[in-house]
């Protein structure tokens, strides 16, 4: 069960706001603290592709994706301690996240 999914096409930078809320109410990160986002390809999961992170809630990520479905999985945290948010796989090895990138059919 897919509970989120991005969409782009190869290419594209990839541009999402990440809503993280405690208690009901939008977190705000702590000084030094960033959020990280982590892709790999779905059928690898275990095999980063490439890692980002931004000091806000607004994140893009600039990287040339191949065609084809990844996973993702973003945390929260600083140098020293990073906590997941919103993990990538189940307790099952199932996706819950994707990121699809779809074949660009013209270079215009």
């Amino acid at each position: 069960m897919i509970l989120n999914r991005l969409v782009t096409t190869e290419g594209n930078n990839l541009s999402f706001h990440i809503n993280h809320t405690v208690n009901g109410k939008p977190y705000v990160l702590s000084e030094g603290e960033r959020y990280y986002i982590a892709i790999a390809k779905e059928s690898e999961p275990e095999n980063l592709i490439s890692t980002y992170s931004a000091p806000f809630a607004d994140i893009e990520v600039v990287h040339q994706f191949e065609e084809g479905r990844y996973v993702f999985e973003i945390s929260v945290g600083d140098d020293s301690f990073r906590q997941v948010i919103m993990p990538a796989l189940d307790d099952k090895h199932r996706p819950l996240t994707e990121l699809i990138v779809l074949r660009r059919i013209s270079d215009d």
